[in-house]
Formats: structure tokens, sequence, C-alpha cells
């Protein structure tokens, strides 16, 4: 139980940070935020996942299986997928009312770059951009599929990346209480 309980605290304090930094971005430059640099919200997600499983292993004489730190990791992404959605239903349109907008610019541009590096002919061009046009035109609109998808999206990425940590992090060998106990059982 106290394993959850910090599980949740990194969660909130992950999607707190990932969410004041974003508001940083947005007021310095809102195209950051949905640029290049909004990517560091990933590695503020990744220091909460390690500092979590690395505090309940601390907690548990030094020992955490696969198991109990998967089980860290998944709580932390779920509350990092629900924090999005409110981020991106409640938060963001009131900081940035024209968001969508500069979500077109930043696309379109990067795009544009891609097209270029990549010497993509006309055709391929234009039928991407109708592709990502027609996606705009139904962004403004706030529909439960989409916000569920966003959800189970964010947190299989989010458990994904925490199950590679979970892995690296995981204790080897049985836990050393376990070991003792097994010892005195047999002693006595």
């Amino acid at each position: 139980m106290e394993s959850n309980k910090k599980a949740f605290q990194y969660g909130v304090i992950a999607t707190l940070s990932i969410t004041i930094y974003n508001i940083i971005l947005i007021l310095i430059n809102p195209e950051y935020a949905f640029g290049y640099a909004a990517y560091l919200g990933v590695v503020i997600m990744i220091v909460a996942m390690v500092m979590a499983i690395k505090k309940t292993k601390v907690d548990n004489d030094n020992y955490i299986s696969f198991k109990s730190a998967f089980a860290v990791i998944f709580i932390i992404a779920i509350i990092a997928a629900l924090g999005n959605i409110i981020y991106s239903n409640l938060i963001m349109p009131i900081i940035l009312p024209n968001y969508v907008e500069v979500i077109k610019s930043v696309t379109l541009k990067s795009m544009d770059w891609w097209f270029n590096v990549f010497n993509a002919p006309q055709e391929a061009r234009d039928q991407a951009l109708n592709e990502v046009m027609k996606k705009f035109d139904s962004m403004n609109e706030v529909r439960i599929g989409d916000q569920v998808q966003a959800f189970f999206f964010t947190t299989l990425l989010n458990t994904f990346i925490g199950s590679v940590i979970a892995l690296f992090m995981k204790s080897k060998g049985e836990k050393p209480k376990e070991i003792e106990q097994e010892v005195e059982t047999l002693v006595s």
C-alpha cells in the first residue's frame, strides 16, 4: 500500500511539473509548447518514474520486484494520462484560446521541413497536407471517444517507457527478508 501512495504522489508531482513546464513554454512562445521543447515533459516523466521506483525500493529494504515496479509505473501512467486530458481540455483553452492555430502552424512548418529533407514529391505533400487539415478541422470539437483514445494511448506509452525502466531497476534474486524467514523456518 505504501508503494501505491508513493506512486500516486510521484504521479501527481510529475503531472503538475509537466503542466507548469508547458504553461511556461506557452508564456514564453506558444510555438515552443508544441515543438521539440515540449519533449522535455517526457524526461520529467522518466525522472519521476525512476525516483518513485527508487524510493519504493529503498522503503522495501532495497528490494523491488518487476511486478511491484510495474505497479508503481502503471499508477503514475494513469495519473499522467488523466492530467494530460485535464490540461488539454480545461487549462489549455483558457491559457491559449487559439491553440489549434498554433498547433497547425507548428505542424505545417515541421511537415514542410521534413518534405524538403526527404525531397517528397508534390503529390505526396498535397495528400499529407489534406489529411492533416481534415484533422485540424475537427480539433475544436471535444469528443468523448477521442478523449478515451488519448487516455489509453498516453497510458500505454508511459507504461511502455516505465516497463523498460522497471526492467532495469528491478532487484536481482530474492527479497532478503524472505530468505531470512526461510532460514529461520528451516532452523526452527
